[in-house]
């Protein structure tokens, strides 16, 4: 579009400015095959991301849904033993405390 239009003659005025010929900025600033099965891939991998968020936001609302509706059950049944609560620190707490955000959001 018009931002690509703008882009390609500033990187004309550029190689202009550095001394190209009006050939060598052509094909400096020419839309290959090898730039469409760039930009394609990229979308592809877009889309992929797109799909892996909606899914992962299914799967959130899920986990949380069933979180809501057994917590008491949860924490009733873990009793005096303490599973659910070793359980909960183990998977839940500690890995938010002390990974990266990155590691706690795949945790998550």
């Amino acid at each position: 579009g018009d931002a690509a239009r703008g882009q390609m003659s500033a990187l004309a005025a550029a190689a202009a400015a550095a001394g190209a010929s009006a050939n060598e900025v052509r094909l400096a600033t020419t839309f290959t095959l090898v730039h469409r099965e760039e930009l394609d891939r990229l979308k592809r991998n877009v889309d992929q991301l797109n799909k892996d968020f909606q899914r992962q936001q299914k799967r959130c609302k899920f986990v949380t849904s069933m979180l809501e509706s057994q917590k008491e059950d949860l924490i009733r049944s873990g009793g005096s033993d303490g599973t659910f609560a070793s359980a909960f620190m183990t998977f839940c707490v500690y890995p938010r405390c002390f990974l990266s955000s990155e590691d706690s959001l795949f945790c998550a």
